[in-house]
């Protein structure tokens, strides 16, 4: 059926494509979880975590590898304190930029981040 063909028997649906902020990445922690407990009580943890690219030009396999600041909040926060560099995990949730005045310069800063709803580790 061609798009501007239309069936009267049916009712007209009007669609909307929702946009979509999800991401999963699977890749190896590179630093020791960082844990505080914020002024309002949530408990914040972050970690960074590396995902490598293999890809092949002119022949030559290459590796690009990609650093991702993960944060995450109370009970998937508290997940991150039995983690380790080395370790392999999955990460799903969502992205998110936040930006901040340099307290002693006063420069705008900038980063995105991952912040995460779920955190898996491999075995």
């Amino acid at each position: 059926m061609s798009p501007e063909a239309t069936n009267t028997d049916m009712p007209a649906v009007t669609t909307q494509r929702q946009d979509t902020n999800y991401v999963e990445l699977e890749g190896v922690i590179t630093s020791l979880p960082e844990l505080r407990t914020m002024e309002h009580g949530d408990m914040r943890g972050t970690i960074q975590i590396a995902t490598r690219r293999v890809y092949t030009t002119n022949g030559d396999t290459k590796n690009r590898d990609e650093f991702h600041h993960i944060v995450a909040w109370n009970s998937v926060a508290r997940l991150l304190r039995d983690l380790k560099p080395g370790d392999r995990v999955s990460v799903f949730g969502r992205l998110q930029t936040r930006t901040w005045s340099d307290k002693d310069t006063g420069v705008k800063q900038a980063r995105t981040e991952i912040v995460a709803e779920s955190v898996i580790l491999h075995h």
